[in-house]
């Protein structure tokens, strides 16, 4: 497909901008034709048009049509069924159904799709519907962090699409985003690529709406933090997610992802996870099931210009700052240092080292290279695990069943329930936002595919009774978990909406 599209398009840079500059126009003499037609004609033309504006119109038509044709078959709908009247959960007395929906995109002809995390996660059933019809059940594979999973399905031989390298992807080259929007199959958007390297948080909370710019993500509830994000005005919407975006050679250079919108829909400020990050996870989901990405415990971010010249030095990761007792506090790194190279890998920008931690897995030591005052010092630390990750849980009972060596949690309430839980504390209070007053434990992990889990349980809801029985302690919830035979009940208190309410949850064994 390269060869021909590449040999259609291969025209100047400046050509590009006359054709963008000569859709602009075609539209102003259009209009301007309609205005000179005399009202009794009732005829519209746009015969001011020359014969080589609109064979160049039918060129750039044909070319998209072309691209669409070949890559659509590749696209494909997600249905994530969540059956929450098996889970047993009951809000306000009613019992809710939930269905999400999606996109991805077959990156192997052998069944392996890909597509975000928050389209699949929590999913009992994921139904995988192709461009043929086909509709066949997938098993998941998922990374909370980067909001990237893998679905498998039963098929061989299915179309593919070619990866791009998203690193040469530049504003100004146009776009194409193909998924289900609103439950749409094979709706196809086109626009231009408006940005690259936009760094964004989503709050679980808000699904895939950013949220505003210049807050600390250490104040907001649990979500994810992306480190570079490409920007697009191509329209995406709600279903998009998890779909492709395609440049002029039928390449994938991202995944749809997330917008920027006050009404839920789309504006024309559409966000996709380059795909050489997407990539990079979905490849280690596949070949080792999970990603075991590193921490260190610092805020990286890009060298402004008067940081290089108050530094002295013009590449490399700047740290903002260093979180006390966490691994690069340990190794003595300090803000204000740059790091340069990890593990022999140079690293010119904050977000070459988030990715380069997604090769260094919890345990392992990792040699950093740092400037300090005008001095580049070698410092060694010794690897931890993302705190804030969901899925921790689970990674690190798998390491430890594996043999391997991996840092203890300290886990108070799991057994049945899948959940881990804390004492209301001044501490849990700043960090979850609690007010005062309430009793109870907080819930501080949730273990994927357990009960907490399916039934929505979340870090910071506030269990404040067990089958009828008030809680104070961890302890309490601990015993009772245990003695409880069958199923059980929860009074929790969540905040929804800026406010406390009270939700009375159903698990049935």
């Amino acid at each position: 497909m390269k060869g021909w599209l590449s040999r259609l398009f291969q025209t100047p840079a400046g050509m590009y901008i006359s054709i963008g500059m000569l859709i602009g126009a075609t539209a102003t003499v259009a209009i301007i034709s309609y205005r000179a037609v005399p009202a009794q004609a009732g005829i519209v033309t746009a015969s001011s048009l020359t014969n080589a504006e609109e064979a160049t119109l039918a060129t750039i038509e044909s070319a998209f049509t072309k691209i669409v044709e070949q890559t659509s078959p590749a696209v494909v709908s997600i249905q994530a069924k969540k059956d929450m009247a098996a889970s047993g959960i009951s809000i306000f007395g009613s019992v809710p159904s939930l269905q999400g929906q999606g996109s991805g995109v077959v990156i192997r002809s052998d069944g392996w799709i890909l597509t975000n995390d928050h389209v699949v996660r929590g999913a009992d059933k994921v139904t995988v519907e192709f461009a043929d019809g086909r509709r066949l059940e997938g098993t998941v594979r998922r990374d909370y962090l980067g909001d990237v999973a893998v679905v498998k399905v039963d098929a061989n031989n299915l179309p593919t699409l070619q990866l791009a390298n998203s690193d040469e992807v530049k504003p100004g080259q146009f776009a194409i985003a193909i998924g289900s929007p609103f439950g749409l199959e094979n709706t196809v958007t086109i626009g231009h690529i408006s940005a690259i390297s936009r760094a964004q948080y989503v709050p679980d909370s808000t699904p895939r709406l950013l949220m505003p710019r210049g807050q600390d993500p250490r104040n907001l509830p649990p979500g994810r933090y992306y480190p570079t994000l490409i920007q697009t005005d191509a329209a995406i919407n709600p279903g998009n997610s998890g779909g492709p975006l395609i440049n002029i050679h039928g390449e994938v250079i991202g995944i749809n992802t997330a917008i920027a919108s006050d009404m839920g829909g789309n504006v024309g400020v559409g966000f996709a996870i380059p795909i050489n990050i997407a990539q990079d996870i979905a490849n280690q989901l596949i070949n080792k099931g999970r990603v075991a990405r590193g921490y260190l415990g610092v805020e990286p971010a890009d060298l402004s210009a008067e940081d290089r010249d108050r530094l002295g030095i013009n590449s490399g990761a700047l740290v903002k700052s260093v979180q006390k007792g966490d691994p690069a506090d340990k190794a003595g790194i300090k803000a204000d240092d740059v790091v340069i190279e990890i593990n022999g890998t140079k690293i010119n920008r904050a977000v070459d080292l988030r990715m380069k931690m997604l090769h260094v897995p919890p345990g392992e030591q990792a040699t950093l290279k740092v400037v300090r005052g005008g001095k580049t010092l070698t410092m060694n630390v010794m690897v931890g695990s993302p705190p804030m990750d969901p899925d921790l849980g689970q990674h690190l009972e798998r390491d430890l069943a594996e043999g391997d060596e991996a840092p203890k949690l300290d886990l108070p309430v799991r057994g049945r329930l899948g959940a881990a839980v804390a004492e209301i504390t001044e501490d849990a209070r700043k960090e979850y936002k609690l007010p005062q007053g309430l009793s109870g434990v907080v819930v501080v992990e949730v273990q994927p595919g357990t009960p907490a889990d399916r039934v929505g349980l979340r870090p910071g809801d506030v269990i404040e009774q067990f089958n009828g029985k008030k809680l104070r302690t961890p302890d309490e919830l601990r015993s009772l978990v245990e003695k409880a035979q069958g199923n059980y009940s929860l009074v929790v208190r969540r905040s929804i909406g800026g406010q406390m309410a009270t939700i009375q949850i159903q698990i049935r064994e």
